[in-house]
């Protein structure tokens, strides 16, 4: 008879044990280790059994009628037995294994979902409004309003009634279920059931006392957040100033939290500057250096509530998914509405304003403060999602736009003086006033379109200047993240030192003020050129050095001019083997020797013996030459300035040598891109210019391809294949 294991701690039931295995009956086997045991087990007739002394049991289990065979008296036999078992068993030993990890998993699950309340399967509502929860398997909370909801529900139902009269009965059947009672969807409850942890709210921490997020010795002093400020944002010192002393009176006032019965106003910012000018990256600093959450929303998809887009409380549900669902932390934070002009209302229109004074009106309790109910882990309210309580008191507001045409608003009032007479000034005054936007008052924000209550909440105004060609030239380079120190770290990681020269970064700035979108433009133009670097660095390890030039910047490849301009193909076709030639009229002596590099490519190649060998040997048969050879001759590399200049870029793999082998190189860079007619114009144009047999060039291409194949670019070997494995040529 089996029986069952007593509770030992660490061991599983014997339902838990699969045992592949199974034992005669009266016979006596052991188990491979078990999980909480430091001994192999026993096992006998189902029950788990571990040395009394090592597994702490009691000598209740001495008068067991069952045998236990002590350690000393093992056999030969048993042994053989217990190694075959812990052989046979090995998949119950992963078993434990994924069971031991799937167990500790659980616990962190649990220890997780300790830090937040539980909230409602049916209301969801959260423990901190609902109250006491009674816990049902599966992580299921239901409180006690909805438990009691459905008891009375159920206990109203006249069941004898429905009983007694067979019809009412049949009726019910017909219905498939209660009248009006509806029940939980059981496939709900199936896996790990409950609510997700970022659909919880946070658990309020306990604590002796009331204890400020904020220390007011804690708090930065203006100039300290203007110096931090300064490490990464460029100019704009007005701005700067305006908003570290707002943020330090802010949060001042939030340590301080009113002490006496003088009540200080919070006081949000209205940030007014072009597109690009740093507003965004001024506050995403802000909220970095202070460690308070931070939440950008866009006004441009607010509307109305009612209506299609996000709810106006749906900023401040971002705010609380920011601060880790932590309503304490979040009623501290920074929100950062941006593209606010673009909710100005609406002129010459009859209809109703959803997105823009509606918008407005929406959102005068939030900036003023006000306790608001937001969904918690969604943007939008729905009864599957439980809400929260956030007051909006000590939450500091942000709101920034571009707001064009502002500035034409300021000079009309401006010049609204007599136009005639002495004292009259004229209409072009203000012009060229780059800082134009710094004389703008309240009348011109509410005539732009911004209602009087919606500024009125908004009492600190900062204006933010264009981007001069100085600025951005500074914005390169001086940051701490500044773009180009990005790129250099970058290459620096495939052990390339990246250099931009002044007149470089001065062509960067000017192209930038020519698209009229502030600092942004400079990564994308920044990008635009940097492409074909980045692509063609990791394929190279001779590259160690890339310095980029004005010319480099300003001008247009080569082999783009020829894509455009089809018809000029021949012409820069043409020019382009006159300037190969002028450099290869040139000789330096410090170079490396072609013969020398490509006897090293040759080596480190992946072809057989044989052909290495007679590769070798056709290299150290062609005449020795000490004229220039760019190496990588071909059109990419050949830039035209706008005044028709041209420039040769990319002077890694230059070396001397005979200049047949730099023109195999080029004709064999056209071949692999594609250009199989202009390869064999080129060739027969270098060849009548140079005055070169063809043949000669020839001789050098199974060389240059076995050299190319080095690179094991994908898609080139078969082209390669093709030339290293022929030497004769009519």
């Amino acid at each position: 008879m089996i029986g069952r294991s007593p509770d030992i701690e660490g061991t599983r039931s014997v339902a838990e044990i699969h045992c592949e295995d199974a034992l005669e009956p009266g016979m006596i086997g052991r188990s491979p280790d078990i999980e909480g045991t430091r001994s192999v087990a026993e096992i006998h007739c189902g029950i788990v059994v571990g040395n009394k002394e090592e597994n702490n049991m009691t000598d209740n289990y001495n008068d067991d009628y069952r045998e236990v065979i002590p350690k000393e008296e093992k056999t030969e036999t048993d042994v053989s037995e217990t190694q075959d078992n812990e052989k046979n068993n090995g998949n119950t030993q992963v078993a434990d294994t994924a069971k031991e990890n799937s167990t500790e998993k659980k616990s962190e699950d649990k220890k997780d979902s300790s830090e937040y309340e539980d909230v409602c399967f049916i209301c969801r509502r959260p423990e901190s409004k609902a109250g006491r929860m009674f816990k049902l398997p599966n992580h299921i909370c239901i409180c006690d309003d909805c438990m009691h909801k459905t008891m009375e529900t159920v206990s109203q139902f006249d069941y004898q009634g429905m009983l007694n009269n067979p019809n009412d009965f049949n009726q019910f059947n017909g219905q498939n279920g209660f009248p009006n009672i509806s029940f939980v969807n059981l496939a709900d409850l199936q896996g790990d059931g409950g609510i997700p942890n970022k659909q919880k709210l946070k658990k309020k921490k306990k604590a002796e006392g009331p204890k400020p997020v904020f220390n007011i010795k804690d708090i930065p002093a203006p100039h300290k957040i203007k110096a931090s400020l300064d490490e990464y944002v460029v100019g704009q010192e007005k701005a700067k100033k305006v908003i570290s002393v707002a943020v330090y009176n802010h949060y001042k006032r939030v340590a301080t939290d009113t002490m006496d019965e003088i009540e200080i106003e919070k006081s949000n910012i209205l940030m007014i500057g072009p597109t690009g000018s740093g507003k965004t990256y001024l506050v995403k600093t802000l909220a970095k250096l202070l460690d308070v959450p931070l939440a950008i929303a866009d006004a441009t998809s607010l509307t109305e509530a009612g209506y299609i887009g996000d709810d106006i409380e749906s900023v401040v549900s971002k705010l609380l998914a920011a601060a880790g669902n932590d309503v304490e932390k979040a009623e501290k934070g920074i929100i950062f509405i941006d593209e606010i002009d673009k909710i100005a209302k609406k002129k010459n229109t009859n209809s109703r304003d959803v997105s823009g004074e509606s918008v407005q009106q929406g959102m005068l309790k939030l900036l003023e403060g006000a306790e608001v109910e937001v969904p918690v882990g969604a943007n939008s309210k729905n009864a599957m999602v439980p809400l929260a309580t956030v007051n909006t008191r000590n939450i500091l507001f942000i709101c920034g736009g571009a707001f064009p045409d502002l500035d034409e608003i300021i000079k009309e009032r401006l010049t609204k003086t007599a136009s005639i007479g002495f004292n009259s000034e004229l209409k072009d005054k203000y012009d060229k006033d780059t800082d134009i936007l710094s004389k703008v008052t309240v009348e011109d924000i509410r005539k732009f379109g911004m209602i009087p209550e919606f500024i009125g909440r908004l009492p600190i105004i900062c204006t933010l200047q264009g981007l001069s060609k100085d600025m951005l030239v500074k914005i390169l380079k001086e940051p701490k993240n500044a773009i180009l120190k990005q790129y250099q770290k970058l290459l620096e990681l495939d052990e390339v030192k990246l250099e931009f020269t002044d007149d470089a970064l001065d062509a960067i700035a000017e192209k930038a003020m020519k698209r009229d979108t502030g600092a942004r433009a400079l990564r994308s133009i920044i990008e635009d050129f940097m492409l074909d670097i980045m692509y063609e660095i990791p394929k190279d390890d001779n590259i160690g050095r890339v310095t980029i030039t004005r010319e480099y910047i300003e001008g247009t490849p080569l082999s783009q001019l020829m894509a455009q301009r089809p018809e000029k193909q021949d012409e820069y076709l043409n020019t382009f083997v006159d300037i190969q030639l002028e450099i290869l009229g040139k000789t330096c002596p410090h170079l490396n020797k072609i013969k020398d590099k490509m006897h090293a490519k040759i080596s480190a190649s992946d072809y057989e013996a044989t052909l290495r060998y007679d590769l070798h040997n056709r290299l150290e048969g062609m005449k020795p030459h000490k004229k220039v050879l760019h190496g990588d001759y071909c059109p990419s590399n050949v830039i035209v300035t706008p005044d028709g200049r041209y420039y040769i870029i990319d002077w890694a793999h230059a070396t001397q040598g005979n200049a047949s082998a730099d023109a195999a190189r080029t004709y064999l860079t056209f071949t692999l891109s594609g250009q199989i007619d202009v390869a064999e114009k080129y060739l027969a144009l270098f060849c009548k210019k140079a005055d070169i047999p063809k043949q000669l060039v020839q001789q050098w291409m199974p060389i240059v391809a076995c050299s190319e194949s080095t690179k094991h670019i994908p898609g080139e070997r078969e082209v390669l294949d093709r030339w290293v494995n022929v030497f004769d040529f009519q």
